[in-house]
């Protein structure tokens, strides 16, 4: 039986089938194979003529097979330089990398002129900046400037120069910034007038504009960036072109609001807004929006700011699948703060070290303070994965109809304060603590640094206390008054790095005082009680050493006490292959699937993955398998990863990590942010299992449980066994 599945492509998404192994059904490439070289010829004519990018890829993976097969000449090299910008601009940028060194690499088998040359090293520079590979674009950029200068293709070295000024800017290298501006603007002035250069003067008076409130130019640089958008402005103008006119106006807005001249900048931006709305831009019309928002705010005008921040979460909302086909927009520059300001200005004075009081009024508020921040989770772990095909719950979560003995707790970390948002079965309740997002982050960065080895010692006490302090002690007396006995904490950047189970209040760590689980977001939490009955058991694991990473020999008991415990399937070793996991994962009706294996979490969630015997099983194959089960079935109700890690400080790897259960289609995880001591994981896992088998215990209890008996353990205080150990999603 076949598995319709949602293959993303950065904000699209194409139907593609798969067969019970994961296979691609492609046996009409096998004709295509045959196809005579005059009839591949005639083919690839049809990707030239082609403008949708998608259109283009759907035509190169129907023959990519016979091109693969093709001989080697300039009409195949053009076709993988075209089918690689496609890829490039939906998003996939390994695919766009692969397709455009193909092609780099038949140019140096044919006789490819200067030009041509110059142009996929520009492309591939484009590639390296999306994967933000710095040096590796601006080597491929400043060999693109050098090719176009030798043949004096002015347009073609301006692209290529405003490019190299671009990556040195991103690089920190500011002393030869301004030579390249000056430079790109004297190519620019022998471009003829037009909407092509009105494209190229807000490019270049952006780069000015960033390159002063960066530091790396003198003030002066404004006047420049202000001339680049008047001409840009009139060119736009002449032209007719709406969106251009939006772009400049915008940016002129941008620039007065700098220079701090508020009428000015509103007037411009205001402009820009009705531009972007003319032609329903909503890439443009948020990003004016939420600048309106920001002078409105600077302004005094705080009715109209919470209202502009309102209509710019409104259209990044509608604006996702274009947001995540943007490949130049930077989520945590350009998106994220959109959310948190709006949430700011919402919480700004009504804050208090100790409230305890739910009135009707601050209670609307402090709801659409959490549905803005459940917004930004959800478009953070969108654009983590590259996808709009996260799998949503289909009921959202009412906490009161859950259980009255768990609280959410939100931390908000602004600029120059901490929010602490507490949602219980009787309301929501907001916490202040005067720290700043930049101290926090040190003392988090402190606190995982010093916990995560033994050798360390009792190191980490100083920052596990000093968290306490600010993120628990606020709200102690409510926890205690409502007789709270488990906290779900959607973490706010940093925090996921760290393991909030090992909070310590100057007696006891807060694991000792409450079950402890994570989410991402709450509505994308799936909280649903676990059905004990006839539980399935897909048991995976590696004892022995592969592919360069250390034996786990304890992995071996712990299959056995699972096996003992439920009905389990167990893969181990050389059993434990990616065919044979893959067959298990898309046939069978496992409840739990536990892999004890190396794992490890990357900022780009293509390079993470879980460790079979003989290859490796990335998240989005896990995803292709397992993740739509739940339309045919039920989801996955557990998924256990006893042996992964992320990197210390990386909270965007960190977001992978607390993803993986919305990856995998499962209503909760289980994950370890480090590896963890060999035999302390199979004490604890194995003492997991055995509390969760008891019906009146939920899954953070069980967990809690078997946390508590390891720290019981002599040998196993330190929090570096048992905290790393983290209950993800659906905590019941």
């Amino acid at each position: 039986m076949s598995l319709m599945n949602c293959v993303p492509i950065r904000g699209k998404s194409v139907l593609k089938m798969y067969s019970a192994s994961g296979k691609y059904l492609v046996s009409i490439l096998v004709l295509l194979c045959a196809l005579s070289t005059a009839s591949q010829a005639a083919i690839r004519s049809d990707v030239h003529g082609m403008v949708d990018p998608l259109d283009r890829i759907n035509w190169f993976e129907m023959h990519r097979q016979a091109l693969e097969s093709a001989p080697p000449d300039g009409d195949l090299l053009s076709v993988y330089q075209k089918v690689g910008r496609a890829y490039y601009q939906t998003g996939n940028t390994i695919i766009a990398g692969n397709l455009l060194r193909s092609a780099l690499g038949l140019s140096q088998q044919l006789a490819v002129g200067p030009r041509q040359l110059a142009q996929l090293h520009n492309d591939l520079g484009l590639v390296a900046i999306a994967r933000s590979d710095l040096e590796k674009a601006l080597g491929y950029f400043e060999e693109a400037a050098r090719l176009g200068a030798s043949v004096q293709a002015s347009e073609l070295q301006f692209v290529s120069g405003i490019n190299v000024a671009r990556t040195l800017l991103g690089l920190g290298r500011s002393s030869a910034l301004d030579g390249h501006l000056e430079a790109a603007a004297l190519l620019l002035d022998r471009l003829p007038d037009g909407a092509g250069r009105a494209a190229y003067e807000l490019e270049l008076g952006e780069l000015y504009q960033r390159g002063v409130k960066g530091g790396a130019l003198k003030g002066e640089a404004r006047l420049e960036a202000l001339a680049n958008f008047q001409n840009a402005l009139s060119m736009a103008e002449n032209a007719g072109d709406d969106l251009l006119r939006s772009r400049a106006l915008g940016n002129l807005g941008a620039l007065y609001e700098d220079e701090r001249q508020w009428a000015a900048a509103l007037t411009y931006t205001r402009q820009a807004i009705f531009a972007a709305q003319l032609q329903a831009n909503d890439l443009l019309l948020y990003r004016w929006q939420w600048q309106l928002a920001r002078l409105q705010r600077a302004s005094g005008e705080m009715e109209g700011a919470i209202a502009s921040y309102r209509d710019a979460v409104a259209t990044l909302t509608r604006a996702r699948p274009q947001l995540l086909s943007a490949v130049t927009v930077n989520h945590r520059q350009e998106v994220s703060p959109v959310y948190y300001e709006l949430a700011d200005l919402l919480l700004d004075d009504k804050g208090s070290a100790s409230s305890s009081t739910v009135a009707s009024g601050d209670q609307a508020i402090l709801r659409e303070v959490i549905d803005v921040l459940e917004a930004a989770k959800l478009a953070e772990v969108e654009d983590y994965f590259d996808s709009d095909c996260v799998l949503l719950p289909e009921n959202r979560i009412q906490l009161s109809a859950v259980i009255a003995d768990s609280a959410v707790i939100y931390p908000i970390f602004l600029q120059e304060r901490t929010e602490i948002l507490v949602q219980t079965g009787t309301g929501i309740r907001q916490f202040t603590t005067l720290v700043s997002a930049a101290d926090m982050r040190n003392e988090i960065h402190r606190f995982r640094t010093t916990i995560e080895s033994v050798s360390y010692q009792q190191n980490y006490l100083e920052p596990a206390q000093q968290l306490y302090r600010w993120l628990v002690a606020p709200a102690e007396a409510l926890l205690a008054s409502e007789e709270i006995k488990t906290l779900v904490v959607v973490p706010d950047g940093p925090l996921r790095s760290v393991p909030v189970s090992a909070l310590h209040d100057g007696e006891g760590f807060l694991i000792e005082r409450f079950a402890i689980a994570t989410t991402p977001g709450i509505t994308l939490t799936d909280p649903q009680p676990l059905n004990r009955d006839e539980i399935k058991v897909l048991a995976g694991g590696l004892t022995e050493a592969v592919q360069g990473y250390v034996a786990l020999p304890a992995v071996e008991g712990e299959l056995r006490e699972i096996s003992d415990l439920y009905a389990a399937k167990v893969l181990a070793d050389d059993k434990y292959v990616l065919d044979a996991v893959s067959r298990e994962l898309a046939g069978g009706e496992y409840q739990i699937v536990h892999f004890a294996t190396h794992g490890e979490f990357s900022s780009d969630h293509t390079q993470s993955f879980l460790l079979t015997y003989d290859d490796r099983l990335n998240m989005s194959t896990l995803e292709n398998i397992v993740g739509l089960r739940r339309f045919q079935s039920e989801p996955l109700e557990l998924l256990v990863l006893s042996a992964c890690q992320t990197a210390v400080g990386d909270d965007r790897a960190a977001l992978g990590l607390a993803g993986i259960a919305l990856k995998a289609g499962a209503r909760s995880a289980l994950a370890t942010l480090w590896l963890v001591n060999d035999e302390a994981t199979g004490k604890l896992v194995g003492d997991f299992y055995t509390q969760l088998r008891d019906p009146g215990t939920s899954k953070a209890q069980a967990l809690r449980a078997a946390q508590l008996n390891l720290i019981r353990e002599t040998g196993y205080r330190h929090p570096s066994y048992w905290a790393p150990f983290l209950m993800i999603g659906n905590w019941l």
